[in-house]
């Protein structure tokens, strides 16, 4: 049976995967119900949640005969934790489910686990963001957690204005290099506007080569859509841009740009110019190098 600390070990780590895993054959045999609520917290947290709510509810079930009676959480406090998972499942109040959790002293990965699940099941992802930012120390976050909320809303909303925060938490000699594998995921998936977002982050560190690079990379995507404006060739222009964006940013990040990119628009290379979108991009181009 794998502990706690363990099992907390594996989430600081972000081993995701594994926590799903290792608890799946002693769940499954139904020796233990610790095991069953370990295996449905490792289900919620690689996005299975319709899974995890029924091991959930086979854990607390089959919980031991003391954990039953009164004060017997104390012997069995995943029991506790385990009722707080529920509460999301059976429409409980988000301030109870709240109050809840804080009486059973939940740990980072529990809080984390119910945060997924009120943004699920509960509230909204603002509401998820705010008990992460309450009961989680933004260092005490793994890098998996991380990218879960780098994903989860547009530029400009409390969630992006918090992985600033859970970014800056860090040492400065982290911060870095946890950007740069942040950014990993949704260059491999072309996830541009996750990518604007993340690397509006470099904004905040000292400065540095890397960090310069980032800033510029920044401006190359934040400048697609004025490029999508041009007419005529401007959609292909802004592929052209993209391109050339995803390419240096597969420099920074060690990667190979050929596992998601393809040569330049073909488009891009033959379509004729007229002299009315010369003109315009001349102009473009002239205020930009003002501003």
């Amino acid at each position: 049976m794998i502990s706690e600390e363990m099992s907390d070990a594996w989430f600081a780590a972000g081993k995701f995967e594994e926590l799903a895993e290792c608890f799946r054959l002693a769940a499954q045999k139904g020796r233990s119900p610790r095991a069953a609520f370990q295996f449905g917290r490792g289900l919620m947290l690689t996005g299975r949640v319709d899974e995890a709510e029924a091991w959930f509810r086979r854990a607390y079930v089959k919980r031991p005969l003391r954990a039953r009676l009164k004060g017997g959480s104390a012997r069995h406090p995943w029991t506790a934790v385990c009722l707080t998972m529920l509460g999301c499942f059976d429409g409980a109040a988000l301030g109870e489910i709240v109050r809840r959790g804080a009486a059973a002293g939940l740990s980072p990965q529990n809080w984390f686990v119910l945060a997924l699940l009120v943004a699920a099941r509960v509230g909204t992802t603002d509401d998820a963001l705010a008990i992460v930012r309450q009961f989680i120390p933004a260092a005490a976050l793994p890098l998996r957690a991380l990218s879960l909320v780098a994903a989860s809303a547009p530029q400009g909303s409390p969630v992006s204005d918090a992985l600033v925060e859970f970014v800056i938490a860090r040492p400065f000699d982290q911060q870095q290099v946890m950007l740069l594998d942040l950014l990993r995921k949704p260059y491999l998936s072309e996830d541009v506007a996750t990518l604007g977002r993340l690397l509006k982050i470099a904004d905040r560190f000292q400065g540095s080569k890397i960090r310069d690079e980032l800033i510029q990379l920044g401006k190359m995507f934040e400048a697609l859509p004025s490029f999508r404006s041009i007419p005529i060739i401007g959609e292909d222009l802004a592929a052209v841009m993209r391109v050339k964006a995803m390419r240096r940013l597969s420099a920074a990040l060690g990667l190979d740009p050929a596992d998601s990119l393809d040569e330049f628009p073909l488009a891009a290379r033959l379509i004729p110019v007229s002299v009315t979108a010369r003109e315009e991009w001349k102009a473009l181009m002239a205020a930009k190098s003002k501003s």
